[in-house]
C-alpha cells in the first residue's frame, strides 16, 4: 500500500476557484468523507475510482490510503442541500452525517443510488435506503416523469440488475420531507 496525499493541482484549483467566485462559506478538506474518521483504502482505476473497488477495473493492489471523516464532525450551522455521487460509498457517508441530516429539519439530499457500486463498497442495498426513510425522508426517483414518493421495492427492483454491455444500473434519489 502506498501513502497518499491529495493532488496538489487539484486542490491548489478548487482554492482557486472558491477565491475567484468570492465563495465565503466554503471550507476545503483534503478527506474523503465516510461514517468513521481515520484512514480508508481509495482505488484511483478507472471511471469510477472509489472505496472498495478492488476487484474493479483490474485494480487489485492499486489502493491508497487516504484519510477520512465523519461529515457531522467537520460541518456545523445550517445545511439546505447536499449532492452526493461518491460512487457507492453513499451509504458510508450518510452513516457519518446523521446530526446533519436530522438538525436540519428541511434539508434535502440527492444522491446516486447505483447497486452495484454501493454492494461493492460494502453497502446494503435495503439498509442504506431504510435508512433514509428513518430519518423521515420521501424518496423520489429522479429519471421518472411524474413526482411520485418511490417506495424501497421499487428502487431495488428497478435498479438491482446485472451490468449488461459494461453499463451498469444507476439512478439519483432526491430525499425531501
Amino acid at each position: 500500500m502506498i501513502s497518499f496525499e491529495p493532488n496538489p493541482n487539484t486542490v491548489k484549483l478548487l482554492r482557486k476557484n472558491v477565491a475567484t467566485n468570492g465563495f465565503a462559506n466554503v471550507s476545503i478538506f483534503e478527506n474523503a468523507v465516510a461514517d468513521q474518521d481515520g484512514r480508508d483504502i481509495f482505488y484511483p482505476v478507472g471511471p469510477h475510482s472509489s472505496f472498495g473497488y478492488d476487484r474493479f477495473h483490474g485494480s487489485a493492489g492499486k489502493g491508497v490510503e487516504v484519510g477520512s471523516v465523519r461529515i457531522d464532525d467537520v460541518v456545523r450551522g445550517r445545511v439546505d442541500f447536499i449532492k452526493m455521487d461518491i460512487e457507492g460509498s453513499e451509504w458510508k457517508a450518510v452513516k457519518g452525517m446523521r446530526r446533519i441530516l436530522t438538525s436540519n429539519k428541511d434539508i434535502k439530499l440527492l444522491t446516486e443510488f447505483c447497486p452495484e457500486l454501493l454492494k461493492m463498497s460494502g453497502g446494503d442495498l435495503r439498509s442504506f435506503l431504510s435508512e433514509l426513510n428513518n430519518l423521515g425522508f420521501k424518496l423520489y426517483d429522479v429519471n421518472r416523469e411524474d413526482s411520485r414518493v418511490m417506495d424501497i421495492d421499487y428502487f431495488i427492483s428497478t435498479y438491482d440488475k446485472p451490468t449488461i454491455d459494461g453499463k451498469i444500473s444507476v439512478t439519483n434519489i432526491l430525499c425531501t420531507r
